[in-house]
């Protein structure tokens, strides 16, 4: 059978139906999109199911996506979502913090990939793991001949020690401590959540980012020598 791309009206298995809509974005490049139809509406009692594919010549990706009608009467559908795809990244980060800590970067990707399907009580552990990659990354970066000390060390004690930078410490500890309430039974900072503890470490990173900059700044543009 030939679909219309363009119609409400679908083949549902030998009988005629209507969507509200398609598809317009996918779930894998995340574009507004105008999906190739693949297939006639799989109809299942109540839910039926449309194979689609992305139209982005950089992706061509297919995903399904989902109707559901309110009673084996009717022959109306309504869109209800599409498969999953890749999760969209909440936050980007720097090329100087990407080139600092990759390992911070793909920690909290995942994370945040975590807390998007709602896995709440896992990916506060995987922001604090996060957090202590970027701080020791940091810190080996600036006291190599360090390394193994600062690898064994516990983070807080590293930040206590190490970290000279007055609003990287202030920040950075505190992140600590909420990030240190994810893994534990008892609950220390009852007034902070979730999204406090990202925002301290949103912050360390901007912190350690505009340290970073400053820093090539004044390598590019030396003090003249004076005569």
């Amino acid at each position: 059978m030939s679909i219309n791309h363009n119609a409400t009206n679908y083949d549902g298995g030998g009988q005629n139906v209507q969507l509200d809509r398609k598809a317009d974005s996918c779930p894998f490049c995340h574009r507004g999109v105008d999906p190739r139809l693949l297939s006639p509406l799989y109809v299942d009692m109540l839910t039926g199911q449309l194979s689609c594919l992305c139209t982005w010549r950089d992706c061509q990706n297919t995903f399904v996506a989902y109707y559901k009608r309110s009673s084996e009467q009717t022959t109306a559908f309504g869109f209800k979502g599409v498969s999953k795809g890749n999760k969209r990244p909440s936050v980007r980060f720097s090329g100087e913090i990407q080139k600092l800590s990759p390992a911070f970067v793909t920690i909290y990707g995942q994370s945040d990939s975590a807390e998007q399907e709602a896995l709440t009580e896992i990916c506060g552990v995987g922001y604090r793991k996060a957090l202590e990659f970027l701080i020791k990354d940091y810190l080996i970066e600036k006291h190599s001949d360090k390394a193994d000390e600062i690898k064994k060390k516990f983070l807080g004690r590293c930040i206590e020690e190490y970290v000279t930078e007055v609003r990287v410490k202030e920040v950075a500890k505190r992140a600590v401590w909420l990030g240190n309430d994810e893994t534990h039974y008892v609950r220390l900072w009852e007034g902070k959540d979730l999204k406090d503890l990202k925002d301290l470490i949103n912050l360390t990173v901007l912190w350690i980012d505009m340290e970073k900059k400053t820093e090539q700044l004044k390598a590019s543009m030396p003090e003249p020598s004076k005569h």
